[in-house]
């Protein structure tokens, strides 16, 4: 066994939180002698990181930051391994939403899902695995992409002072009422003219309001709108669709359970 290689991101959601609790010397403390840990305060650092740990052969990358920050790391490993074996990776949950790891059910804090993953290591513990697919999009890797509402979604999201669970709730619960009223937030579902190509065959619709697409099932506050992410493995859900914020709003209930529009 060749240790346990911990990425902590100091500038994600809940790390900033955690910056007084000295998170990062809690999670040396935990590691120990069972591997390698490095802060990064920037993304440039991530291909000499990623490096150290191809070079240390790590069993397991833990990542200790949020959605970003996963999709990030999984660009710089898979570019430094290439065709070698990847390590065993699981979250730390260090983001503001967490949406992948909520989405493969992996639960805890921080540092207690680290220990659970040092004494599993040390005690040579079988882990629950599973196989992850990834989308790459323009040369990077993730779990999923978006473009129209989802990005613009994203946008007011991130520009809020807190962003969050409760704040990304808050926008969600705006955006049904806006469906309805027709609010400035409700703008937010303008169609968009775009071309879109599957397979070789261009659809026949041109304009859309929501492109989503993933390879996990739940994108956030339980909402489940891509529930066949794992229907054939080796592929990806993709909902594209012209649906006004009036027709989101009855089918919250729809997307909330994983049930096909």
């Amino acid at each position: 066994m060749s240790g346990i290689g911990v990425l902590h991101n100091p500038h994600t959601g809940r790390n900033k939180k955690q910056k007084n609790l000295k998170i990062f010397n809690k999670l040396k403390t935990i590691l120990g002698d069972n591997g390698l840990i490095y802060e990064t305060s920037n993304p440039d650092e991530l291909g000499g990181v990623m490096q150290t740990f191809k070079d240390a052969d790590i069993d397991i990358l833990a990542i200790n930051g949020g959605d970003g920050t996963i999709h990030l790391a999984l660009t710089e490993l898979i570019s430094i391994y290439k065709d070698r074996r990847l390590p065993k990776i699981v979250s730390l949950r260090g983001g503001t939403m967490n949406t992948f790891s909520n989405s493969i059910k992996i639960k805890g804090s921080t540092l207690k899902i680290l220990k659970k993953v040092v004494k599993q290591y040390k005690n040579q513990s079988p882990f629950l695995e599973m196989k992850q697919h990834l989308l790459k999009v323009n040369g990077k890797y993730g779990v999923m992409s978006g473009a129209c509402a989802i990005a613009k979604f994203l946008d007011c999201y991130y520009k809020s002072e807190h962003p969050g669970p409760m704040h990304a709730a808050n926008m969600v619960t705006r955006l049904v009422a806006g469906s309805v009223v027709k609010t400035e937030f409700s703008k937010i579902f303008a169609p968009v003219p775009l071309r879109i190509k599957v397979d070789g065959q261009t659809l026949v619709q041109e304009q859309f309001s929501v492109i989503l697409i993933c390879t996990i099932r739940e994108l956030g506050l339980g909402f489940t709108p891509t529930p066949h992410a794992y229907s054939k493995p080796g592929h990806f859900h993709l909902m594209a669709s012209s649906m006004n914020g009036f027709e989101y709003g009855l089918n919250v209930p729809t997307l909330y359970m994983g049930r096909d529009i």
